[in-house]
């Protein structure tokens, strides 16, 4: 499985194509911050998981991104560029609420 995220000054997407495809508008992200993580004890595995408290896209490494949406749900994303995808995300992100004020 290969994922691929694509971060605009509006939005973030994620896809594994053809089983996922997400769209996370910046404005409904309330938090984002980089977390180490367990694969097997905090999501059960790899892939696309649920445990009960967040929803994860959890691949390759131990590093990851946890985002905050305005529903109340969590999204985390596991990758070996953990650090990237955090500093385009909070950057793009911190642009967008800026521009709204």
């Amino acid at each position: 499985m290969k994922a691929r995220i694509v971060i605009t000054k509006h939005e973030m997407i994620i896809s594994i194509l053809p089983i996922y495809k997400k769209s996370i508008i910046l404005e409904s992200i309330t938090y984002i911050k980089q977390i180490g993580i367990k694969p097997i004890q905090e999501f059960g595995g790899w892939g696309i998981r649920w445990n009960g408290k967040k929803q994860g896209l959890i691949m390759q490494g131990d590093e990851g991104v946890e985002i905050g949406i305005s529903n109340g749900k969590s999204l985390v994303i596991s990758s070996r560029n953990a650090e990237k995808i955090y500093n385009a995300l909070n950057e793009n992100w911190k642009l967008n609420r800026h521009s709204k004020k």
